[in-house]
């Protein structure tokens, strides 16, 4: 199997390139994971892994689907942090924090697995682009105090999750 991150050769049975480190292998448009989400784009990627747009095919839903990358995926104890993350963000219940709907494990070979979360999927602008917009920093230190929480979180483990696809500082209904 070629990797697509370097180009470089691997053993079929490879989970991860020997070259880079790099999961080998790859979600393409249309791809089912689970039997039940089809893959319709990347949204983003991250240290952990991958984020996708998919269709949840048994409720007729779009969501985003974070795919962890195999060679963390592979470590138990990095499968334990993931775990343990996911379950404190279940805790928290907030309109800038998007609900996760699932943890799940896709096996597609003898020994060779996915595991990734299923999130809600909300329509709008990476913290990246709006961060672009001239004023925008004057605006959040002026909003920030008022839509701080009173949770004890860390915020460095739910950083990434946060990062929503949401217009900044918009009221969800």
């Amino acid at each position: 199997m070629i990797c697509p991150a370097c180009q470089a050769p691997n053993d079929d049975a490879s989970e991860t390139c020997i070259h880079c480190g790099r999961g080998l292998y790859a979600l393409t448009l249309g791809t089912r994971l689970a039997g039940r989400y089809e893959i319709a784009g990347v949204l983003g990627r991250g240290g952990m892994g991958v984020v996708y747009l998919a269709r949840d095919r048994e409720l007729d839903e779009t969501v985003a689907l974070k795919v962890l990358r195999a060679d963390i995926a592979g470590s138990e104890e990095a499968a334990r942090r993931f775990r343990s993350e996911i379950k404190l963000a279940r805790r928290i219940r907030h309109r800038n924090v998007c609900g996760i709907h699932e943890y799940g494990i896709h096996e597609y070979a003898p020994d060779h697995r996915l595991v990734f979360i299923v999130m809600e999927y909300v329509e709008g602008s990476t913290l990246r682009q709006v961060l672009r917009h001239p004023g925008i920093v004057r605006r959040i230190r002026r909003v920030a105090p008022r839509e701080a929480h009173p949770h004890p979180v860390d915020h460095e483990r739910v950083a990434a999750r946060t990062q929503r696809r949401q217009p900044l500082l918009r009221r969800r209904l």
